[in-house]
């Protein structure tokens, strides 16, 4: 028979082993159930771990529950897998959530292994002005390394020239501010300019490099049908007269016949007033189309390389882009601000999900796992969950593959003469083995229970829910027995 309650001791024999008893290591498997009843009431009995390691270490797990670590314990106690973590709310757009960031730089010589300047605070000893140190990188310029110091939280303003001091331990590194073009003020934003056209600034030793950003100006008139053809377009008396004004520009009818048409202008003829297009229209526009033409005039500009060791203001070159008419003067400083970047990517819906205040919700989170939901959903509901949050499951493919038939559920059978026989039960097909064989060895010899002939007074059971529970005794046939389909499924799912 299989005993529920406390093991067979008589009384002399139980006061001798009282110490014994008390030690977790040595204590009886029966008396360690009730520690497990009293403490571990909500982790199954099938578990991997050594029950009395995880008894000793029992206050840690309870200490970090609703972590992830308390949830990475648990997995390896019922399962020995590991886990990941999900959270959907990385993934959800969130309405103006986008964080902007504009990054501010200096230029400086690089008499020291500035790389170790990272994290510390530079000051400015003729402005005094301080700044903390986000990151350096050493740019080569012919035989000259310049370092390019990312700084933030800045108080003051650094002078061109002058020494700036940066403090490690005990020791105090010196390094001299270049000038840099900090920026370009376009006093003529000239014709024909794109979007990226590169604007070079000569330097007393290095080139430093602008771009064009945003360009505009349009000019906006009637089509004459007089010069108008299926390549030519006549433009109104208002049009330019010089020759080649309006070379390279776009132009697009925007209303009346040939609506929606767009076109490059090959060539331009001041004195007609006749644009000769790249390509052929579909559709000659007539004295009902008006047209506009995108004039490409500079708006803006950013920086692509700021150079260093300016001290003269001179005029950017312009004359190797667009119409080279634009007229533009540097600004020379010690501080440069780059064109401002997103540092996250939760406010573009192209790569987010909209928030469904379930799954995509600020309050879910996903475990992936070897296991499906349903073996361990319950335990974390009544161990680990945290209150208000709501629990998702997914099937972990990821990695070595996993295979429950490499757990072994090791039972523990009392019989009525005191002896203890120890099962092997496989959760993933519900065979089981004989008694006295090493778990490798059982693994290798099992045979399915059903088909089991037990002998003498044995019977097989497990450890299940606080309990021994009968599996198969002498005697029982596979048609009486109502346990063990449940018991083997059970077993498997809670494993």
């Amino acid at each position: 028979m299989i005993y529920n309650n406390s093991p067979q001791f008589g009384a002399i024999q139980g006061i001798f082993s009282l110490l014994q008893q008390r030690d977790i290591d040595q204590v009886n498997p029966q008396l360690l159930y009730y520690f497990f009843y009293e403490f571990l009431p909500n982790i199954p009995v099938t578990i991997l771990a050594n029950p009395a390691l995880l008894a000793k270490h029992i206050k840690d797990f309870y200490t970090a529950r609703g972590s992830e670590a308390s949830f990475r314990i648990l997995f390896q106690i019922l399962f020995n897998d590991y886990i990941k973590f999900y959270y959907p709310k990385t993934d959800m757009m969130v309405l103006d959530s986008g964080i902007w960031s504009v990054d501010t730089v200096i230029r400086t010589t690089t008499t020291n292994n500035t790389s170790l300047y990272i994290g510390r605070q530079i000051i400015g000893l003729n402005s005094q002005a301080t700044a903390n140190i986000e990151n350096v990188l050493q740019i080569t310029y012919g035989t000259t390394i310049v370092s390019e110091i990312y700084i933030s939280n800045i108080m003051g303003i650094f002078i061109v020239g002058e020494p700036v001091n940066v403090t490690i331990g005990n020791t105090t590194y010196s390094e001299i501010v270049y000038g840099i073009v900090t920026g370009i003020n376009i006093t003529n934003p000239g014709t024909g300019y794109n979007y990226g056209d590169i604007i070079p600034i000569e330097g007393s030793n290095q080139t430093a490099l602008y771009s064009v950003n945003v360009t505009g100006g349009t000019f906006v008139g009637r089509v004459v049908p007089t010069g108008t053809t299926a390549t030519t377009i006549q433009l109104s008396s208002m049009a330019a007269s010089a020759n080649g004004y309006y070379d390279n520009m776009e132009i697009t009818i925007i209303d009346g016949t040939g609506e929606g048409q767009t076109n490059i202008i090959n060539s331009y003829d001041g004195s007609t007033q006749i644009a000769t297009l790249n390509s052929a229209l579909n559709i000659v526009p007539d004295i009902t189309s008006h047209y506009s033409i995108n004039l490409g005039q500079i708006q803006t500009v950013m920086p692509l390389d700021f150079g260093f060791n300016y001290t003269t203001v001179t005029n950017a070159n312009f004359s190797s882009i667009g119409n080279g008419d634009a007229i533009g003067t540097i600004n020379i400083g010690a501080m440069g601000n780059y064109a401002g970047h997103y540092v996250n990517n939760s406010g573009f819906l192209d790569e987010k999900y909209l928030q469904d205040d379930y799954y995509y919700q600020n309050f879910s989170y996903v475990l992936r796992t070897h296991e499906s939901v349903s073996q361990y959903f319950d335990v974390v509901k009544k161990l680990l969950h945290p209150v208000g949050l709501i629990l998702f499951g997914d099937f972990l493919i990821e990695g070595n593959p996993f295979y429950r038939q490499q757990h072994n559920i090791s039972i523990t059978i009392f019989e009525d003469d005191g002896g203890e026989f120890t099962y092997y039960i496989n959760p993933f097909t519900g065979n089981d083995s004989n008694n006295g064989l090493t778990p490798e060895t059982a693994w290798l010899t099992t045979t399915n229970a059903d088909a089991l002939t037990l002998t003498g007074s044995q019977s097989i059971g497990y450890y299940y829910n606080r309990k021994y529970e009968l599996y198969r005794s002498l005697g029982m046939t596979a048609d009486q027995t109502e346990l063990i389909a449940s018991i083997v499924t059970e077993t498997a799912d809670k494993f």
